[in-house]
């Protein structure tokens, strides 16, 4: 599978920690939003017979005892195969990021990517505050594990006795089609080998080269701004580029502006290279 060019993190104001740490976040299943999340149909069939009822296989004829008691006999142990799982999911972390292949290496300059993940306006209402937060763009050298697309299904998955005992994640990739407009892809780790802070968090260190940009939200307040900006002019991050989200007067959609550091100055390119554009009416 064709990996995307960049990876999305969006987080809240309050997570200014993500850029000053150098860490992010893995988060256990029921730590998610959604009861859905990791929370698989588990059937006693068994993966050979549903591929065969999928694939129209004739069930007719006599059902021997045999049949009976194997049926019976894995029935029952369904519920031993919920706590199984249960206990097999709760001891693996998620680290949620947003992706897709159009993406725009400097969406101050205006060449529309209408797909790139800043111009999500759920996203950024949902996952960064209300616009208050920012946005954390990564190369996907980031962290060594590789991620991993989310498919969104009316289904919910389906695990066998089989796959549990195999340890099958796939139940970590697989979300309603009402999550669809988050493009979600997900790094999946054992939580004993992300260290652990002393709140309880699964935070793992990253590559702070790997960080291409950082976008900060059009209702951040001042004290987000200077944060940021200290991290990116003055820290660990001056490889990265700095752009703000702005309000579109006439459409439902976001601007970007760029922000530089010169002799000591933060500068935008909005104001030393913007263009004005007026509508040309006659005269009454």
């Amino acid at each position: 599978m064709k990996t995307p060019a960049s990876f999305f993190k969006f987080v809240g104001p309050d997570r200014i920690d993500v850029l000053q740490n150098g860490c992010v976040r893995f988060t256990p299943p029921k730590g998610l939003n959604d009861p859905f999340e990791c929370n698989p149909y588990i059937t006693h069939l068994t993966r050979d017979w549903i591929d065969g009822l999928d694939e129209g296989m004739e069930i007719g004829g006599e059902w021997g005892k045999e049949d009976y008691d194997f049926s019976m006999s894995r029935h029952c142990k369904r519920d031993d195969y919920l706590a199984t799982w249960s206990a097999y999911a709760s001891k693996l972390g998620i680290l949620s990021l947003s992706a897709h292949y159009d993406t725009n290496p400097n969406p101050s300059i205006y060449v529309e990517h209408k797909n790139d993940p800043r111009h999500n306006l759920l996203m950024w209402a949902h996952y960064c505050d209300s616009h208050k937060g920012f946005v954390i763009e990564f190369d996907p050298a980031f962290i060594t594990d590789g991620a991993k697309e989310v498919l969104y299904r009316r289904d919910r998955p389906v695990l066998t006795f089989e796959e549990i005992d195999g340890g099958d994640t796939s139940a970590f990739l697989v979300k309603s089609p009402q999550w669809c407009y988050e493009n979600e892809w997900r790094v999946i780790r054992p939580l004993d080998e992300v260290p652990r802070n002393e709140r309880g968090f699964h935070l793992l260190p990253f590559n702070k080269s790997c960080v291409k940009s950082i976008t900060i939200g059009n209702r951040a307040d001042q004290k987000t701004i200077d944060a940021i900006e200290t991290c990116v002019f003055r820290g660990e991050y001056r490889g990265a580029q700095l752009f703000r989200a702005r309000i579109r007067q006439d459409t439902f959609s976001l601007d970007f502006e760029q922000f530089i550091s010169h002799k000591g100055r933060v500068l935008s390119n909005a104001t030393e290279f913007g263009i004005v554009q007026i509508d040309i009416q006659r005269a009454p």
